[in-house]
């Protein structure tokens, strides 16, 4: 897998966090941070529960095919589905 070398700009108790949980659990500050940005991503048809994966495929289809673009759609929908 490639990875990417990103520079981001957060408040100090942000970066204070990070760090204190990089050295709490032995791992580095950059795995933390990886770990946080993954676990927060929305889902996709690729790594969602399969009863999502339907709904998800359409989320993208109309989200890809449309004018209107963007995660409030996909969210939006989703929300219907599972309410």
């Amino acid at each position: 897998m490639a990875t990417y070398t990103l520079t981001v700009e957060l408040p100090e108790s942000v970066f204070q966090q990070l760090a204190r949980i990089a050295k709490l659990t032995n791992q580095s500050l950059e795995t933390i941070v990886a770990q946080s940005i993954t676990s927060n991503l929305p889902p996709s048809a690729d790594n969602a529960p399969a009863q999502m994966q339907t709904e998800l495929l359409k989320c993208e289809y109309c989200r890809t095919s449309s004018k209107l673009t963007g995660m409030p759609l996909v969210m939006d929908h989703l929300l219907q589905v599972w309410n």
